[in-house]
């Protein structure tokens, strides 16, 4: 987090009369192997943003979820037509957002990693955490742009699923929030996209 800038120190003494300072807290997990072994330990920073309120610290929420019906159609395609199906999650992947300019959230220091004195300092958010009621919607931001620079087009009837064609094979990806499924018969542009997937995220 450190190194992707997501937080910038501030006193709280500058911060404007009616901003809100929201908690923050570690959220612990053990992920496990299918036999019951530790397979790593997971913690999350996560932001309690139910303390933030609703035209006042922010103006919109949204997340990318695609339809069951478009989900049904994708995999019913595949059966028919042979075209292979892969999934990929991305990562801490709010993070990989900003809030608006217009909308700046101040959070406390990440407990036991503080910078400097909590009773004077907090942290100004310049990347969205988990538990912001907008970082979906600043995501699927982050997702748009970096659909639109690889040219995939998004499909009129369902706003979650973007088409590429290149030489007459074509690659469709649907996304629901950080996970996304992709479908195509051509090995060469599953691997394209595997491969620009994991090197902007």
């Amino acid at each position: 987090m450190q190194e992707m800038n997501v937080f910038e120190l501030v006193k709280r003494a500058d911060l404007p009369k009616k901003a809100r300072v929201v908690k923050t807290k570690w959220v612990y997990k053990i992920k496990q192997n299918d036999d019951g072994s530790i397979a790593k330990y997971k913690s999350r920073l996560v932001a309690q943003g139910f303390l933030l309120r609703w035209g006042i610290d922010y103006y919109d929420t949204y997340s990318s979820v695609v339809g069951y019906n478009t989900l049904r159609t994708m995999l019913s395609i595949a059966a028919v037509t042979n075209e292979k199906i892969s999934q990929a999650d991305i990562g801490n992947a709010y993070v990989e957002s900003s809030p608006d300019k217009d909308t700046a959230v101040y959070c406390t220091q990440a407990p036991g990693l503080e910078e400097a004195d909590p009773a004077e300092y907090v942290y100004k958010m310049n990347r969205s955490l988990y538990g912001i009621p907008f970082s979906g919607r600043t995501f699927q931001r982050v997702i748009e742009e970096f659909m639109d620079s690889l040219g995939f087009k998004k499909c009129v009837s369902d706003k979650c699923v973007y088409i590429k064609w290149e030489n007459g094979k074509r690659v469709v990806v649907l996304t629901y929030v950080d996970d996304l499924i992709s479908m195509t018969s051509c090995d060469k542009l599953r691997k394209w996209w595997k491969d620009s997937l994991s090197e902007r995220f």
